[in-house]
């Protein structure tokens, strides 16, 4: 787990270290440690700034789920913060209030711009005795009692910024906004493309507090802006797009038409770029200096001046890179910070797009000019109340491959649920309306790998679906496939799925411990993503269709699986019984499923 790391020192200070406590022989003390951070590390040594000493411990950054502060009561000690990652927890005490403010949002900032993996939750308290300090809760590896840095409650929250810095992080840096952004809320602060803001908290993951430059502050959404440093801030750069997409969004572009984006392989690159109606795609290497380089001649410090070279010379491309890609004008779909509890009068319902269990689904206008889709809950359908509760931390998840969460309006029955829209329908549907699909391989690969990125985002923040299917991911524009209906089952109070008297849950797709225990995990997830995925290899084919209900139940205790779909490429089938072991703790987790579809995409 532990190595050491030389890159770039961003900062270094001596604080105080609890023992992590991996072993229960090892007494619980408090060391002083030389911490050093970098822009890939957290090391601390066992010596000072004059002299480092043996190193004692080197964390990764992307590996971070949370960095939040300790109650003085937990640990009877001032100014002591936490590092949550894997399954351990690092504390760490500061010498007064500003080392610790300083070091959480340097820290924060960087795991932030690397890899946003920071969990909704966490324990504010520590886990001493088989009990946490704050909650009194018995399970180590619980979700947090209390909302994380990154995942406030921004509802009724003003805009002005706190006068003491305990409430936000403020840390000072430009940003410029990608698309215009008219404001719905007087909280927020409009945006006009191509003008730059000063960003002054990001405590709120989705909505920063920022600053115009004639000083009027407000809030503005965090995916209309880009920053000023780091490869984020080129137009060429897009992080999250997978190999299908270029292939798609650039196959008619002249030549030299090109992207970046990230690799299968952690903070690793790919550079996609159009040459003679094909695009190529080459991984960007580091040699054993850690410098960047396409053609090993040619070695650069960073992928920003590796294509500031290719731009003026091909050396080893077959063409020089003449024109970014910036991506699309169309901006997301947003509603303003801190609205939860919509007014269902602003709302202009429209057609019927969809129906479910749960009722009926509408295309919808907002304030009659923001598209949105409106679930209409049977009246009586659901529990309201809790459902409502969730739906608050619900809604500060956001994933480019979840379907956005905007609001409620739960003041008359029905209780209506407003997510984003998606213009082309269930996934079901579009496989089933378009059987070509089946014939392009790296397109299926590609469905199911943004579904798993969308169920690894879950798996890390510790919230299961319970309904995981084709039915349930929607399909929008430039055939973007989402996740929807996450954590709706739960508050469903009936639904068409019944295996026996007494237990309610989608059969066909159900592991062997929901139908026998009704015990949901991430790892029933795993496996109705199985059966998504036959679906998606079968073109929408119902699972089980020759047997009823009751019939699959006993099957699938049994050991019975579902076939290998026609021409389904081995590895892919081979996922799905993986997906589909009878012991839960032997099927693989969300995060290494994404990781092997993202090889084999880059295969196919």
């Amino acid at each position: 787990m532990f190595h050491s790391n030389q890159s770039q020192i961003l900062k270094q200070e001596v604080l105080t270290k609890r023992a992590i406590g991996k072993c229960r022989a090892t007494p619980i003390n408090y060391k002083e440690r030389l911490f050093v951070l970098t822009p890939t590390h957290l090391t601390y040594y066992e010596g000072n700034e004059k002299s480092k000493g043996k190193e004692k411990g080197s964390l990764e950054l992307w590996k971070i789920k949370a960095i939040e502060r300790v109650d003085e009561k937990a640990l009877k000690k001032k100014f002591c913060f936490q590092i949550e990652y894997e399954d351990y927890v690092l504390y760490i005490i500061a010498k007064d209030e500003k080392q610790r403010y300083d070091w959480m949002t340097i820290l924060r900032e960087e795991v932030e711009a690397k890899e946003n993996n920071l969990q909704p939750s966490h324990h504010p308290g520590v886990f001493i005795s088989s009990l946490w300090t704050c909650c009194t809760g018995k399970e180590k590896n619980s979700r947090g009692c209390k909302n994380s840095f990154c995942f406030e409650d921004a509802i009724n929250k003003s805009a002005r910024p706190r006068e003491n810095g305990n409430d936000h992080c403020e840390i000072n840096f430009k940003v410029t906004a990608k698309f215009d952004y008219n404001t719905t809320q007087e909280t927020d602060l409009p945006l006009k493309k191509d003008q730059e803001y000063t960003v002054i908290d990001v405590s709120q993951v989705n909505w920063w507090l920022a600053r115009d430059e004639f000083g009027k502050i407000g809030h503005i959404p965090s995916n209309f802006v880009v920053r000023h440093f780091g490869i984020e801030s080129e137009k060429w750069y897009h992080g999250d797009m997978t190999r299908q997409e270029a292939d798609q969004v650039m196959q008619n572009s002249n030549d030299g038409t090109f992207l970046v984006r990230n690799a299968s392989k952690p903070k690793m690159y790919t550079l996609s770029f159009s040459f003679q109606g094909a695009v190529k795609h080459y991984h960007i290497k580091t040699d054993s200096d850690n410098l960047f380089y396409v053609s090993q001649r040619h070695s650069f410090k960073s992928v920003v001046q590796l294509i500031e070279y290719h731009k003026l010379n091909s050396a080893g491309l077959v063409t020089r890179l003449r024109f970014p890609y910036t991506g699309t004008n169309n901006p997301p779909v947003l509603l303003g910070s801190g609205v939860f509890q919509i007014n269902r009068n602003e709302l202009t319902i429209m057609k019927q797009i969809g129906t479910g269990q749960f009722g009926t689904v509408h295309e919808a206008l907002w304030k009659n000019n923001k598209l949105v889709a409106v679930k209409m809950m049977k009246p009586d359908s659901m529990s309201e109340h809790d459902f409502i509760e969730e739906a608050k931390v619900m809604q500060r998840f956001q994933h480019r491959n979840l379907v956005t969460l905007y609001g409620v309006c739960s003041t008359n029955s029905p209780l209506y649920i407003v997510v984003e829209l998606m213009k082309n329908g269930s996934l079901l549907d579009y496989l089933r309306n378009n059987k070509q699909l089946l014939e392009k391989t790296q397109v299926l690969i590609d469905i199911i790998l943004k579904v798993s990125s969308a169920m690894e985002y879950l798996e890390k923040n510790k919230f299961i679906h319970r309904d995981l299917a084709a039915r349930n991911c929607l399909v929008g524009e430039n055939s973007m496939i989402k996740v929807g209906d996450f954590g709706l089952a739960r508050y469903v109070l009936d639904d068409e799925y019944t295996a026996s008297e007494g237990s309610k849950f989608p059969v066909r797709w159900a592991a062997p411990e929901v139908i026998e225990y009704t015990k949901f995990s991430s790892k029933s997830d795993v496996w109705s993503f199985g059966v998504l995925t036959w679906e998606v290899f079968t073109g929408g084919k119902s699972p089980y269709a020759m047997l009823n209900n009751y019939q699959v139940a006993n099957e699938v205790r049994k050991g019975y699986r579902l076939e290998e779909p026609n021409n389904c490429p081995k590895d892919i089938y081979t996922l799905m019984c993986n997906c589909w072991h009878q012991t839960p703790e032997r099927r693989p987790s969300f995060c290494s499923i994404k990781e092997h579809l993202e090889r084999l995409t880059e295969d196919f």
